[in-house]
């Protein structure tokens, strides 16, 4: 049975039920959602403080050195805890080889559609992910959502929308490259927790030294074509005088740290808890910033701010019991069965 759902049936029809990874512990799930979250905030904090202060505005080049050094440290990290590569057949390669691809394509829309639509307003269309994972689940995956789920997704995603509400500008090329970002977003989430969880079960560091090399190798392509290697090439000197350079191998090694956490955290919970707590880090970076910089927060951000963490909890809420009802439906089925249940996988 797979690690994300339970299978109903009702009637001859069976349906496939989508909730949180069965086989590990509350606590284990919290605890790789909150390295995956105090990773992420540290990660944005310390690349924003970084990169205001070195002048190396090259996005493409940048994810370029970002996925060299996830696949050697993939690598040098299966190699140092004796893990190997399982075996994929032919439709896993394929869907690492369009993962990689969509990783890619976020990365590169979403970097030439941030000058034709406005930071709010993208803010306010990332808040759709978790929706658009759930219909991409359903069409894509045969999996149904419980009206709870359901109910409790909702809040959060209109919580976000105020909560960023802003300076709504955008074109319409903006707009069309932003809902693909959202698309791809969403796709990247579904086939990372298809690869973790699904019939192949890889370890994040197995995805991450299979999708990483792939991903690197579009990232260059895209750095070539945008005409940032050639300008790099020719500031090179004037780069290697500030911490450019030190800045790029900071951030990529925080990056593969990140990568590690993220995989992890979708193998144990799942691609929607996922995105839900992207959500909630997003709102988070703007209480933080708040507090910390004394940044204007209107009532109508406030109030999706409080809509956000209420939503948050009552998700989180329903997704523990959906999962201790899925785990019980197991054991039962495996008790008619005959069958020992499933021993709970190391993390």
């Amino acid at each position: 049975m797979g690690a994300d759902r339970v299978q109903a049936r009702t009637g001859s029809d069976a349906k496939t039920m989508y909730t949180d990874n069965t086989a590990y512990t509350t606590s284990q799930q919290f605890m790789w959602l909150g390295l995956w979250f105090v990773n992420n905030i540290g990660v944005t904090i310390v690349n924003k403080m970084a990169f205001s202060s070195v002048d190396f505005h090259y996005p493409y080049t940048l994810s370029a050195v970002h996925m060299f050094i996830n696949s050697l440290g993939a690598k040098v990290a299966m190699r140092a805890l004796g893990q190997e590569s399982k075996e994929t057949d032919a439709k896993g390669n394929k869907i690492l080889f369009m993962f990689s691809l969509v990783f890619a394509a976020n990365i590169s829309i979403g970097n030439s559609s941030i000058n034709l639509v406005s930071v709010n307003f993208n803010q306010v269309m990332r808040s759709l992910v978790p929706a658009v994972l759930m219909v991409l689940a359903c069409s894509l995956q045969g999996k149904s959502f419980s009206g709870k789920k359901i109910q409790s997704v909702v809040p959060i995603v209109f919580g976000v929308a105020l909560a960023t509400f802003g300076d709504l500008r955008f074109s319409n090329l903006g707009f069309f490259m932003t809902c693909l970002c959202v698309l791809f977003a969403a796709l990247k989430a579904i086939a990372a927790g298809s690869m973790l969880t699904g019939e192949y079960k890889l370890g994040p560091l197995d995805l991450l030294s299979r999708m990483a090399p792939l991903s690197f190798c579009w990232m260059s392509a895209a750095s070539l074509v945008a005409g940032e290697a050639q300008e790099i090439s020719g500031r090179w000197t004037e780069l290697r005088q500030t911490y450019a350079i030190e800045m790029v191998v900071l951030s990529a090694l925080l990056s593969f740290t990140l990568n590690i956490t993220s995989f992890m955290a979708n193998k144990v919970t799942s691609a929607l808890t996922l995105a839900i707590a992207s959500n909630v880090k997003q709102v988070s970076l703007i209480v933080m910033a708040t507090f910390i910089f004394q940044t204007p927060v209107s009532t109508l951000n406030a109030l999706g701010i409080s809509i956000v963490f209420a939503g948050s909890g009552y998700y989180t809420k329903v997704s523990i019991e959906e999962k201790e009802s899925a785990k019980q439906r197991e054991e039962r089925d495996h008790g008619r069965n005959g069958m020992t249940p499933r021993h709970q996988p190391p993390v």
